[in-house]
């Protein structure tokens, strides 16, 4: 059973998919990310997707398919490729968050994607991702190092560039998902991730149980509606309550400790004055998805 699980650089991604296997959500939050495969912490190791076995267990695909995924330009462009293995976590009994990026798909294929499977989106303030953006290309590192004391210029002119493309994924992607389900659920970065580390699952527990997330289960039969699907809710009877998948966040520790974002910059008073000569101000503490 699959929900896409859409989200984009510096966004907490990693720790909530942590939190998410906690739950008993099985999340490959960047099974499509290229660029990490040959350049990243994963250079040389095929990671076949996400989960292997069950791509070759639900689909046609073989093996050699998966291990030469990046070497072959065509399953860039191919839809049919990606949505072999998306429904191969559909047709799973195992519910599964498969994660879509900007740095993965383009706007109208990532929308494409989102008009068929639920899709669960996590966001956070524009503000804040551009300067963890700004601060990784500082230091080269994605994740672990304190950078807290960085305090890096941020320039008005490079945010509006870099946030008016967030804004175009995330909302070709989410009007195509609220077209085809009239829902989608959005968890916000901020309403998380400041929590203590050990209240965070309690809050993701609650998230989703009460925001009612479905997954898109393929069948091999057509159902009474003569549809080869159904959508499942996740409800508390899939919660692990054992605690045998209690996440390890060792490593996913919060980089930037400042508690505003104009702590957080040089030069925050410049910058906002950049802003407002750009007519763009209200970008800075808003959300790429902005539905108030």
């Amino acid at each position: 059973m699959l929900s896409l699980y859409v989200n984009a650089a510096r966004v907490g991604s990693s720790r909530l998919s942590a939190l998410f296997n906690a739950c008993g959500v099985k999340t490959y939050n960047e099974p499509f990310n290229i660029g990490k495969l040959k350049n990243g912490p994963s250079k040389g190791k095929n990671r076949f997707l996400g989960d292997k076995n069950i791509i070759l267990k639900y689909s046609d695909l073989k093996l050699s398919d998966l291990e030469n995924y990046d070497t072959n330009p065509k399953n860039f462009k191919d839809l049919t490729f990606y949505k072999k293995i998306l429904d191969a976590y559909a047709l799973s009994p195992s519910f599964y968050f498969i994660g879509i990026q900007r740095f993965s798909f383009s706007p109208a294929q990532a929308a494409f994607f989102c008009g068929i499977y639920p899709c669960l989106f996590l966001q956070r303030r524009n503000i804040d991702v551009y300067i963890s953006i700004t601060k990784r290309k500082i230091t080269q590192n994605h994740a672990g190092e304190n950078t807290t004391n960085l305090k890096p210029k941020a320039d008005a002119e490079d945010f509006y560039n870099y946030t008016m493309r967030q804004i175009f994924f995330y909302n070709s992607c989410y009007y195509s998902a609220m077209n085809a389900h009239k829902k989608v659920s959005i968890i916000n970065y901020e309403d998380w991730g400041n929590v203590n580390d050990q209240d965070q699952l309690s809050v993701i527990k609650n998230f989703i149980l009460k925001n009612k997330t479905t997954f898109y289960k393929l069948n091999s039969k057509k159902n009474e509606d003569n549809k080869n699907y159904d959508f499942i809710r996740f409800t508390t009877k899939f919660i692990d309550t054992k605690g045998k998948n209690e996440p390890s966040l060792t490593k996913l520790k919060r980089q930037d400790h400042n508690s505003s974002w104009e702590n957080k910059i040089s030069n925050s008073s410049e910058f906002v004055e950049q802003c407002q000569k750009l007519g763009i101000e209200k970008l800075i503490n808003k959300s790429p998805i902005d539905i108030h």
